[in-house]
């Protein structure tokens, strides 16, 4: 699931994989195509509402368990 919903974010917001590749191993990428992919991603997922309001429980219910602590964790 998580595929279907990158290859949507990725073609909506023209967001080149490499630099999603970068993200993922710590680079910080603040341009506005990043930030539409991670918006469009949230959304997808259904982890934020319309007006952007981020809804952790349900973040932390969608995620694998091996990350879960870790991003609960973060969150406090």
């Amino acid at each position: 699931m998580a595929k279907l919903f990158h290859d949507i974010c990725v073609e909506q917001s023209t967001q080149l994989t490499a630099s999603i590749k970068e993200f993922s191993d710590g680079a910080l990428h603040e341009d506005e195509k990043h930030n539409y992919y991670m918006n469009c991603l949230f959304h997808e997922f259904e982890v934020v509402d319309d007006n952007g309001d981020a809804h952790l429980d349900t973040l932390f219910r969608s995620v694998p368990h091996s990350i879960r602590d870790n991003l609960i964790a973060m969150s406090q």
